[in-house]
């Protein structure tokens, strides 16, 4: 999904929603090559907040490895894998500009004052889930996908949490799903109604440790048909843009092999090529040598 935003996009393009309908259009219409699901206006308005997001996500780490820390001049010969030295010129104006730095600037501020704040860097909460799964065979709840992306188990058996306010929400999930010894009882809450409980209904707009593609529409359903359905569907096209980029990372690791053995048998003819040019000019050497001894034998001949 990367590679098809990439080409229809600029770099500094921010808000999918916004772009002419020929545009989207291009898009979904390459996404089909790749994807299936059904297209509704909802589901086309989910997918470009997804889009917008993963954009963002990609130019932000741009940023951070090619941009930040740097000269202006720096930035510009920077250039990063993929991306035309003209529009990376661009982006790196309009970084440099007040009004950007301004934006930069206040939402360093706000940053200092969050917390429970993600910390698997780049590591998406999509890849720690899949990563959860292959160890353990099933899909995470919102509990343990909170505990990922805050916690680090250290190597002598302790937990780092990322600030105390973290460790004690997880306390008081645990203890909601955790029996107790006093009550034997006592109805238990689920990990989702825990989770819910301490952290507070969703706003609109997110479904807390869910991912950027969920919705609150798809992640507690309109009714009755709609709650399984479209959360199916949502996992599966998960599933198939994992099963896409696996391809992909495959297919670029033949390619690379398949440059190299190209490279080495070119390699190989030039240096057949150079050793037939150094043959012939030894054949040259030795055929002019033997007009040489002619000439002389027969300058022999002729005196005698």
């Amino acid at each position: 999904m990367g590679i098809v935003i990439r080409l229809h996009c600029k770099i500094w393009q921010k808000f999918f929603s916004k772009l002419p309908e020929e545009t989207k259009n291009g898009i979904f219409r390459d996404l089909e090559m790749w994807y299936c699901w059904d297209q509704t206006p909802q589901t086309d308005k989910e997918m470009l907040q997804h889009m917008t997001a993963m954009h963002k996500g990609w130019r932000g780490m741009l940023k951070s490895k090619h941009y930040k820390g740097k000269t202006f001049e720096d930035n510009v010969a920077s250039i990063p894998s993929g991306v035309d030295p003209s529009d990376w010129r661009t982006m790196c104006q309009k970084w440099n500009s007040r009004e950007e730095q301004d934006i930069a600037e206040r939402n360093r501020q706000n940053r200092t004052h969050q917390n429970m704040t993600y910390q698997r860097g780049h590591t998406s909460i999509y890849q720690s889930k899949d990563d959860f799964v292959k160890t353990h065979q099933r899909e995470p709840d919102r509990m343990e996908v909170f505990r990922m992306g805050r916690c680090k188990d250290l190597p002598d058996g302790t937990q780092r949490w990322v600030d105390d306010e973290s460790r004690d929400r997880f306390e008081r999930m645990t203890q909601m799903t955790t029996p107790s010894l006093q009550s034997d009882d006592a109805t238990l809450d689920s990990a989702e109604d825990a989770f819910v409980v301490v952290m507070g209904r969703d706003k609109p707009g997110r479904v807390r440790c869910a991912g950027k593609a969920e919705t609150l529409r798809i992640w507690y359903g309109r009714g009755e048909s709609s709650s399984g359905g479209y959360h199916t569907q949502v996992q599966q096209l998960q599933q198939q843009l994992q099963d896409q980029n696996k391809k992909m990372e495959e297919l670029c690791v033949e390619r690379s092999t398949d440059r190299r053995e190209l490279q080495d048998l070119c390699a190989e003819r030039s240096r057949d090529r150079q050793e037939l040019q150094d043959l012939c000019a030894e054949r040259s050497r030795d055929r002019q040598e033997l007009e040489n001894m002619r000439t002389q034998m027969a300058e022999m001949r002729a005196f005698m």
